[in-house]
């Protein structure tokens, strides 16, 4: 499985400021190396302030408010039995 974003890198927002967005795409293949369709679920990997990840238009975004701390977030993907991090910083 392997895990996309549009940025690698998501700036908390100034107070007041609106939140920064990433939005998250997942794609799991099979043993011989073909997509295999289904649904991949997303979490966070600790608690965050500020940050949340939610379905938009059957499209997964990570959201970062301008309460987030500054430091790396761990994004997590899971389809079935297989789980993959991605952090952001």
């Amino acid at each position: 499985m392997t895990v996309n974003t549009e940025a690698e890198t998501i700036q908390v927002p100034e107070t007041g400021a609106n939140s920064a967005t990433a939005e998250l795409t997942a794609i799991v293949k099979d043993t011989d190396g073909y997509n295999i369709s289904g649904a991949v679920t997303w979490s966070l990997a600790d608690e965050y302030t500020g940050v949340s990840i939610a379905t938009r238009m059957l499209r997964q975004r990570l959201t970062v408010t301008d309460e987030a701390a500054a430091g790396t977030v761990t994004v997590v993907a899971t389809y079935g039995s297989k789980r993959v991090e991605k952090k952001f910083l």
